[in-house]
Protein backbone atom coordinates (compact mmCIF):
# COMPACT_ATOMS: atom_id res chain seq x y z
CA UNK A 1 0.00 0.00 0.00
CA UNK A 2 1.11 3.51 -0.74
CA UNK A 3 -0.19 6.40 1.34
CA UNK A 4 -0.10 9.68 -0.54
CA UNK A 5 0.62 12.81 1.50
CA UNK A 6 -1.17 15.07 -0.96
CA UNK A 7 -4.57 15.00 0.72
CA UNK A 8 -6.29 16.85 -2.14
CA UNK A 9 -5.92 13.93 -4.60
CA UNK A 10 -9.05 12.05 -5.52
CA UNK A 11 -9.59 8.35 -6.03
CA UNK A 12 -9.70 8.62 -9.83
CA UNK A 13 -6.41 10.54 -9.95
CA UNK A 14 -4.64 7.96 -7.75
CA UNK A 15 -6.10 5.06 -9.74
CA UNK A 16 -4.86 6.59 -13.00
CA UNK A 17 -1.40 7.28 -11.52
CA UNK A 18 -1.02 3.73 -10.18
CA UNK A 19 -2.19 2.25 -13.47
CA UNK A 20 0.06 4.45 -15.59
CA UNK A 21 3.07 3.42 -13.49
CA UNK A 22 2.01 -0.23 -13.32
CA UNK A 23 2.05 -0.33 -9.51
CA UNK A 24 0.21 -3.54 -8.56
CA UNK A 25 -0.74 -2.49 -5.02
CA UNK A 26 -3.25 -0.23 -3.28
CA UNK A 27 -2.83 3.56 -3.28
CA UNK A 28 -4.68 5.71 -0.76
CA UNK A 29 -4.55 9.27 0.51
CA UNK A 30 -3.55 9.78 4.14
CA UNK A 31 -6.02 11.36 6.47
CA UNK A 32 -4.77 14.51 8.21
CA UNK A 33 -4.64 12.50 11.46
CA UNK A 34 -2.31 9.85 9.99
CA UNK A 35 -0.18 12.58 8.43
CA UNK A 36 0.16 14.36 11.79
CA UNK A 37 1.00 11.11 13.61
CA UNK A 38 3.74 10.21 11.10
CA UNK A 39 5.18 13.73 11.22
CA UNK A 40 5.15 13.58 15.02
CA UNK A 41 7.07 10.32 15.02
CA UNK A 42 9.43 10.80 12.05
CA UNK A 43 9.60 14.57 11.52
CA UNK A 44 8.03 16.91 8.98
CA UNK A 45 10.01 15.31 6.12
CA UNK A 46 7.13 12.85 5.71
CA UNK A 47 5.00 15.74 4.42
CA UNK A 48 7.37 16.94 1.68
CA UNK A 49 6.91 15.13 -1.64
CA UNK A 50 9.05 13.69 -3.14
CA UNK A 51 11.37 13.62 -0.09
CA UNK A 52 8.97 11.65 2.11
CA UNK A 53 10.44 8.45 3.45
CA UNK A 54 9.13 5.17 2.21
CA UNK A 55 8.62 2.04 4.24
CA UNK A 56 7.77 -1.38 2.99
CA UNK A 57 5.90 -3.68 5.35
CA UNK A 58 6.29 -7.28 4.26
CA UNK A 59 3.56 -9.89 4.75
CA UNK A 60 5.50 -11.23 7.76
CA UNK A 61 5.28 -7.79 9.43
CA UNK A 62 8.95 -6.88 9.00
CA UNK A 63 9.65 -3.33 7.85
CA UNK A 64 12.14 -2.22 5.21
CA UNK A 65 13.13 1.40 4.72
CA UNK A 66 13.40 1.99 1.01
CA UNK A 67 16.53 3.77 -0.08
CA UNK A 68 17.33 3.91 -3.76
CA UNK A 69 15.40 1.97 -6.37
CA UNK A 70 11.64 2.14 -5.85
CA UNK A 71 10.66 0.80 -9.27
CA UNK A 72 7.83 -1.74 -9.27
CA UNK A 73 10.18 -4.68 -9.88
CA UNK A 74 12.57 -3.61 -7.09
CA UNK A 75 9.66 -3.21 -4.65
CA UNK A 76 8.21 -6.59 -5.57
CA UNK A 77 11.64 -8.15 -4.98
CA UNK A 78 11.84 -6.49 -1.55
CA UNK A 79 8.38 -7.76 -0.67
CA UNK A 80 9.34 -11.29 -1.62
CA UNK A 81 12.75 -11.29 0.10
CA UNK A 82 12.59 -12.98 3.50
CA UNK A 83 13.43 -10.75 6.45
CA UNK A 84 16.77 -11.28 8.16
Amino acid sequence: MTLDVETNRGDDELREYAGRNEFPWVFAVMTPEIQAALAGQFGNTVNIPPAEPQWLIRPDGSVVGLIGDSSPNALINLINTPSA
